[in-house]
């Protein structure tokens, strides 16, 4: 049997819309196994259960580039990444799939074509990347192959906390929310706060990054379809987190602090108790290798 661990990600990063990615120390892992006929799902909600499966489907489209006949296959997964919050549980299967497959057939495609196919079926790479590389990651497809860079930094030195709430999110609807144009001014201010946040990651800054976490394109629309999102903002700030962020689509959230403090921390764990949806509050470390075959 092939064992596949996949990290969750993080993805846009405030203003790095469909471009930045970051892997954390959460994970979903695959068991894979071929069968001479049939298909055996095991672990997944019963509503994955079927051929829609996106670890399936991921394993079917790895086969056919491949150029390899697919006969039969057993699947099997144990879940640590909740599913449509904003922490690449699509992504993670998809990767999963292809990289569990592609071992199954002794390695006929590289980790580049792997990514690429990865992207095709996903739909863009911030999340698919960083699954891969580990790390903070940055990306773009262009003719169907991905361009893409892994941002090396001091991660122990970026704390992360995600608040994950007990509603979903899809990201159907939160692509739906998005404006189809946006004035000049709007995408220079994602520009220039895209490069001024990776400039901050390579120098180490992290204090009070509010400002350059802020962006004008995807976050004051999704934040509408999070419940209770300005009341936490308000009281984050009040508490002197350093910035906070949607996790991809969301409706989690990430939190930053550059120094160690209980007291936030702990504050910020009552006030969310007193919210009117049930709120986890989850230290996350940043994953640094990606998906691991184990």
């Amino acid at each position: 049997m092939i064992r596949v661990r996949v990290p969750a990600t993080s993805a846009n990063i405030g203003p790095g819309f469909d471009a930045m990615g970051l892997a954390l120390k959460l994970y979903n892992e695959f068991g894979f196994e071929s069968l001479e006929k049939g298909v055996e799902i095991v672990g997944f909600k019963e509503k994955y259960n079927n051929d829609d499966n996106l670890v399936l489907k991921s394993v079917r489209r790895l086969y056919e580039a491949a150029g390899k006949e697919f006969m039969g296959i057993r699947i099997t997964v144990k879940e640590g990444i909740p599913v449509s919050r904003g922490l690449g549980s699509s992504a993670a299967c998809i990767v999963g799939g292809l990289v569990g497959a592609n071992a199954l057939l002794d390695g006929p495609l590289s980790k580049d074509e792997l990514i690429s196919l990865a992207v095709e079926i996903e739909g863009h790479p911030d999340n698919v990347v960083p699954a891969f590389e580990g790390g903070l990651t940055v990306s773009y497809a262009k003719d169907g192959s991905v361009r893409h860079e892994k941002i090396n930094f001091d991660y122990e030195k970026l704390l992360l906390y995600a608040l994950v709430p007990d509603f979903e999110v899809s990201t159907e609807k939160a692509r739906k929310v998005l404006p189809e144009t946006f004035p000049l001014e709007d995408v220079v201010c994602n520009i220039s706060r895209t490069a001024m946040l990776v400039a901050s990651f390579l120098n180490g800054r992290f204090g009070n990054l509010w400002d350059i976490l802020s962006d004008r394109v995807h976050q004051p629309y999704r934040s509408r379809l999070i419940n209770g999102f300005d009341q936490i903002k308000e009281k984050m700030i009040e508490l002197e987190f350093d910035g906070l962020f949607i996790s991809g689509a969301g409706p989690t959230l990430m939190g930053i602090l550059s120094e160690r403090d209980s007291r936030k921390v702990e504050a910020l764990k009552e006030f969310l108790d007193s919210m009117e949806n049930i709120w986890k509050l989850e230290p996350l470390g940043i994953d640094r290798k990606g998906v691991q075959i184990f």
